[in-house]
């Protein structure tokens, strides 16, 4: 039997945002921190997702803030699944002309600028 988790994950491979899908179904990230992730946040050798930021729409425009709560900055310990996504993203991003070290979103949109929250 296939589980449901395995044919969602599946679905999102080929996709330009489906490790961003599978990032946030698990760690529970919400959608304004994983658009507003930086690879800067990710700590592989220990496994932890520091959610720093979160995004923000001010007239029109999007930007990045600290979460409002200090419960909103916390760590996230990265699962198995959650570090193979995070690594395949990175190993994505340079076909789409944006190394890690020039790009520093992780899940930009094409134009190298932060996602609509509607286009997620």
């Amino acid at each position: 039997m296939t589980s449901s988790r395995s044919v969602l994950f599946s679905a999102c491979e080929d996709h330009r945002l489906g490790d961003a899908i599978i990032l946030s179904a698990m760690t529970g990230i919400r959608k304004g921190e994983i658009l507003a992730l930086e690879w800067s946040a990710a700590t592989l050798a220990e496994r932890v997702l520091s959610v720093r930021q979160t995004l923000e729409e001010v007239a029109g425009d999007f930007r990045t803030r600290e979460p409002k709560t200090a419960a909103g900055r916390r760590v996230v310990t990265l699962g198995s699944s959650a570090c193979v996504a995070r690594n395949r993203r990175q190993e994505k991003a340079p076909s789409e002309h944006m190394k890690p070290a020039e790009v520093p979103l992780v899940f930009p949109t094409l134009s190298r600028v932060l996602h609509r929250p509607s286009s997620f």
